[in-house]
Protein backbone atom coordinates (compact mmCIF):
# COMPACT_ATOMS: atom_id res chain seq x y z
CA UNK A 1 0.00 0.00 0.00
CA UNK A 2 2.80 2.37 0.91
CA UNK A 3 4.54 1.64 -2.39
CA UNK A 4 1.33 2.54 -4.28
CA UNK A 5 1.04 5.87 -2.43
CA UNK A 6 4.70 6.65 -3.08
CA UNK A 7 4.20 5.77 -6.72
CA UNK A 8 1.18 8.10 -7.02
CA UNK A 9 3.07 10.91 -5.29
CA UNK A 10 6.00 10.44 -7.64
CA UNK A 11 3.68 10.52 -10.64
CA UNK A 12 1.97 13.71 -9.38
CA UNK A 13 5.38 15.29 -8.81
CA UNK A 14 6.42 14.31 -12.33
CA UNK A 15 3.27 15.88 -13.79
CA UNK A 16 3.81 19.04 -11.73
CA UNK A 17 7.43 19.35 -12.82
CA UNK A 18 6.42 18.75 -16.43
CA UNK A 19 3.76 21.49 -16.15
CA UNK A 20 6.26 23.97 -14.67
CA UNK A 21 8.80 23.14 -17.37
CA UNK A 22 6.22 23.67 -20.10
CA UNK A 23 5.21 27.02 -18.57
CA UNK A 24 8.85 28.08 -18.44
CA UNK A 25 9.36 26.95 -22.03
CA UNK A 26 6.32 29.00 -23.03
CA UNK A 27 7.67 32.06 -21.20
CA UNK A 28 11.04 31.65 -22.90
CA UNK A 29 9.33 31.13 -26.25
CA UNK A 30 7.42 34.37 -25.79
CA UNK A 31 10.73 36.06 -25.05
CA UNK A 32 10.80 39.76 -25.79
CA UNK A 33 7.12 39.88 -26.82
CA UNK A 34 6.00 38.38 -23.52
CA UNK A 35 8.18 40.74 -21.53
CA UNK A 36 6.87 43.70 -23.54
CA UNK A 37 3.25 42.73 -22.85
CA UNK A 38 4.04 42.39 -19.16
CA UNK A 39 5.61 45.85 -19.06
CA UNK A 40 2.64 47.41 -20.87
CA UNK A 41 0.20 45.83 -18.42
CA UNK A 42 2.13 47.24 -15.44
CA UNK A 43 0.64 50.67 -16.22
CA UNK A 44 -3.18 50.42 -15.94
CA UNK A 45 -4.09 52.96 -18.63
CA UNK A 46 -1.40 51.93 -21.15
CA UNK A 47 -2.88 48.75 -22.76
CA UNK A 48 -5.89 50.61 -24.17
CA UNK A 49 -3.66 53.37 -25.55
CA UNK A 50 -1.24 50.91 -27.17
CA UNK A 51 -4.15 48.99 -28.66
CA UNK A 52 -5.54 52.15 -30.29
CA UNK A 53 -2.11 53.16 -31.57
CA UNK A 54 -1.55 49.73 -33.08
CA UNK A 55 -4.95 49.92 -34.78
CA UNK A 56 -4.21 53.34 -36.28
CA UNK A 57 -0.74 52.29 -37.44
CA UNK A 58 -2.08 49.09 -39.03
CA UNK A 59 -4.77 51.05 -40.87
CA UNK A 60 -2.25 53.58 -42.14
CA UNK A 61 0.23 50.91 -43.23
CA UNK A 62 -2.34 48.75 -45.04
CA UNK A 63 -4.71 51.30 -46.55
CA UNK A 64 -2.09 53.79 -47.69
CA UNK A 65 0.96 51.59 -48.18
CA UNK A 66 2.00 53.25 -51.46
CA UNK A 67 1.65 56.82 -50.22
CA UNK A 68 3.62 59.17 -47.98
CA UNK A 69 1.54 58.13 -44.96
CA UNK A 70 3.67 55.20 -43.65
CA UNK A 71 6.80 57.36 -43.50
CA UNK A 72 4.83 60.13 -41.81
CA UNK A 73 3.63 57.63 -39.21
CA UNK A 74 7.21 56.63 -38.42
CA UNK A 75 8.26 60.27 -38.16
CA UNK A 76 5.44 60.96 -35.73
CA UNK A 77 6.46 57.99 -33.61
CA UNK A 78 10.09 59.19 -33.60
CA UNK A 79 8.97 62.65 -32.45
CA UNK A 80 6.83 61.07 -29.74
CA UNK A 81 9.78 58.92 -28.63
CA UNK A 82 11.98 62.01 -28.32
CA UNK A 83 9.38 63.80 -26.18
CA UNK A 84 8.91 60.76 -23.95
CA UNK A 85 12.69 60.56 -23.53
CA UNK A 86 12.68 64.19 -22.35
CA UNK A 87 9.83 63.45 -19.93
CA UNK A 88 11.70 60.42 -18.58
CA UNK A 89 14.44 62.87 -17.59
CA UNK A 90 11.87 65.22 -16.03
CA UNK A 91 11.91 67.77 -18.89
CA UNK A 92 8.93 69.20 -20.76
CA UNK A 93 9.23 71.65 -23.68
CA UNK A 94 6.33 73.91 -24.63
CA UNK A 95 5.84 76.93 -26.88
CA UNK A 96 6.69 80.18 -25.11
CA UNK A 97 3.35 81.68 -26.17
CA UNK A 98 1.51 78.91 -24.34
CA UNK A 99 1.29 79.79 -20.63
CA UNK A 100 -0.84 76.76 -19.82
CA UNK A 101 1.73 74.95 -17.67
CA UNK A 102 2.56 78.11 -15.73
CA UNK A 103 -1.12 78.75 -15.07
CA UNK A 104 -1.59 75.15 -13.97
CA UNK A 105 1.27 75.42 -11.49
CA UNK A 106 -0.22 78.56 -9.97
CA UNK A 107 -3.45 76.63 -9.31
CA UNK A 108 -1.62 74.32 -6.93
CA UNK A 109 -1.82 74.85 -3.15
CA UNK A 110 -0.20 78.10 -2.02
CA UNK A 111 3.59 78.07 -2.07
CA UNK A 112 6.51 80.25 -3.13
CA UNK A 113 7.37 81.39 -6.63
CA UNK A 114 10.86 82.76 -7.24
CA UNK A 115 11.61 84.19 -10.68
CA UNK A 116 14.11 86.29 -12.58
CA UNK A 117 13.37 88.56 -15.53
CA UNK A 118 16.22 89.17 -17.98
CA UNK A 119 15.40 92.39 -19.79
CA UNK A 120 16.20 91.38 -23.36
CA UNK A 121 14.30 88.08 -23.12
CA UNK A 122 11.52 88.65 -20.65
CA UNK A 123 10.29 92.24 -20.85
CA UNK A 124 8.52 91.94 -24.25
CA UNK A 125 6.82 88.74 -23.03
CA UNK A 126 5.59 90.37 -19.82
CA UNK A 127 4.05 93.18 -21.84
CA UNK A 128 2.40 90.82 -24.34
CA UNK A 129 -1.19 89.61 -24.13
CA UNK A 130 -0.01 86.18 -22.92
CA UNK A 131 2.26 87.78 -20.32
CA UNK A 132 -0.49 90.03 -19.00
CA UNK A 133 -2.76 87.00 -18.67
CA UNK A 134 -0.06 85.27 -16.65
CA UNK A 135 0.26 88.35 -14.45
CA UNK A 136 -3.48 88.25 -13.71
CA UNK A 137 -3.03 84.61 -12.63
CA UNK A 138 -0.17 85.68 -10.35
CA UNK A 139 -2.33 88.32 -8.70
CA UNK A 140 -4.99 85.69 -8.11
CA UNK A 141 -2.33 83.38 -6.64
CA UNK A 142 -1.18 86.18 -4.33
CA UNK A 143 -4.74 86.51 -3.04
CA UNK A 144 -4.74 82.76 -2.28
CA UNK A 145 -1.60 82.95 -0.16
CA UNK A 146 1.21 82.51 -2.67
CA UNK A 147 4.51 84.30 -2.03
CA UNK A 148 6.09 85.72 -5.21
CA UNK A 149 9.60 87.13 -5.52
CA UNK A 150 11.06 88.62 -8.70
CA UNK A 151 14.54 89.86 -9.56
CA UNK A 152 14.89 92.03 -12.66
CA UNK A 153 18.24 91.57 -14.44
CA UNK A 154 18.52 94.69 -16.58
CA UNK A 155 20.79 96.43 -19.05
CA UNK A 156 19.07 99.80 -18.70
CA UNK A 157 16.43 100.61 -16.11
CA UNK A 158 13.81 102.08 -18.43
CA UNK A 159 10.42 103.61 -17.69
CA UNK A 160 8.75 100.41 -18.91
CA UNK A 161 10.64 98.22 -16.44
CA UNK A 162 10.06 100.75 -13.67
CA UNK A 163 6.31 100.73 -14.33
CA UNK A 164 6.23 96.92 -14.47
CA UNK A 165 8.22 96.57 -11.28
CA UNK A 166 6.07 99.12 -9.40
CA UNK A 167 2.86 97.45 -10.53
CA UNK A 168 4.03 94.09 -9.25
CA UNK A 169 5.42 95.53 -6.04
CA UNK A 170 2.10 97.23 -5.26
CA UNK A 171 0.30 93.92 -5.82
CA UNK A 172 2.46 92.21 -3.18
CA UNK A 173 5.43 90.85 -5.14
CA UNK A 174 8.84 91.19 -3.49
CA UNK A 175 10.73 93.00 -6.27
CA UNK A 176 14.50 93.44 -6.55
CA UNK A 177 16.81 94.47 -9.37
CA UNK A 178 20.42 93.98 -10.42
CA UNK A 179 22.36 95.28 -13.45
CA UNK A 180 23.49 92.54 -15.81
CA UNK A 181 26.93 94.12 -16.26
CA UNK A 182 29.28 92.68 -13.70
CA UNK A 183 27.23 89.52 -13.15
CA UNK A 184 28.99 86.25 -13.96
CA UNK A 185 27.54 84.57 -17.05
CA UNK A 186 26.09 81.76 -14.93
CA UNK A 187 23.91 84.25 -13.04
CA UNK A 188 22.45 85.95 -16.12
CA UNK A 189 19.70 83.37 -16.19
CA UNK A 190 16.00 83.69 -16.90
CA UNK A 191 14.27 81.11 -14.71
CA UNK A 192 11.40 80.44 -12.32
CA UNK A 193 11.13 77.97 -9.46
CA UNK A 194 7.73 76.95 -8.11
CA UNK A 195 8.01 75.84 -4.50
CA UNK A 196 11.23 73.82 -5.06
CA UNK A 197 9.26 71.32 -7.14
CA UNK A 198 9.14 72.73 -10.69
CA UNK A 199 11.68 74.74 -12.66
CA UNK A 200 11.20 76.86 -15.78
CA UNK A 201 13.88 77.96 -18.23
CA UNK A 202 13.55 79.91 -21.48
CA UNK A 203 15.81 79.08 -24.42
CA UNK A 204 16.11 79.75 -28.17
CA UNK A 205 14.85 76.78 -30.15
CA UNK A 206 16.88 74.88 -32.75
CA UNK A 207 15.62 77.02 -35.63
CA UNK A 208 16.56 80.25 -33.82
CA UNK A 209 13.25 81.85 -34.81
CA UNK A 210 11.47 81.75 -31.47
CA UNK A 211 11.52 80.63 -27.88
CA UNK A 212 10.71 77.31 -26.30
CA UNK A 213 10.02 77.02 -22.57
CA UNK A 214 11.61 74.13 -20.73
CA UNK A 215 10.09 72.86 -17.51
CA UNK A 216 12.01 70.47 -15.28
CA UNK A 217 11.22 68.45 -12.16
CA UNK A 218 14.79 67.14 -11.79
CA UNK A 219 15.66 67.78 -8.09
CA UNK A 220 19.36 68.29 -8.80
CA UNK A 221 18.63 70.91 -11.44
CA UNK A 222 16.14 72.67 -9.18
CA UNK A 223 18.71 72.77 -6.38
CA UNK A 224 21.24 74.27 -8.82
CA UNK A 225 18.92 77.14 -9.73
CA UNK A 226 17.92 77.66 -6.12
CA UNK A 227 21.62 78.23 -5.49
CA UNK A 228 21.76 80.73 -8.37
CA UNK A 229 18.74 82.50 -6.88
CA UNK A 230 20.42 82.86 -3.50
CA UNK A 231 23.50 84.40 -5.11
CA UNK A 232 21.38 86.84 -7.15
CA UNK A 233 19.23 87.71 -4.15
CA UNK A 234 22.31 88.57 -2.13
CA UNK A 235 23.54 90.87 -4.91
CA UNK A 236 20.31 92.57 -5.98
CA UNK A 237 18.81 95.68 -4.41
CA UNK A 238 15.21 96.05 -3.31
CA UNK A 239 13.12 98.31 -5.52
CA UNK A 240 12.78 101.39 -3.32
Amino acid sequence: MLSIIVGIQAQILTFALDFVIRLEDKRVALGRSGQLIARIEETPWLPAVVERYCEYIEMAETRFADTIVPNAVREQLSACEAKLHDLARGHLYVDSNDAGVKLELLQRPAGRLRTTSVQENDLPWHLSEVGRGYWRAQKDALSRGWSIERIFIYDEWTEEIEALGREQQLAGVRVKRVPRDGLPAALRADFTVWDRSHLFRQRVDETEIGYVDRFSVDPNEIDHYESIWRRLDATAETLA
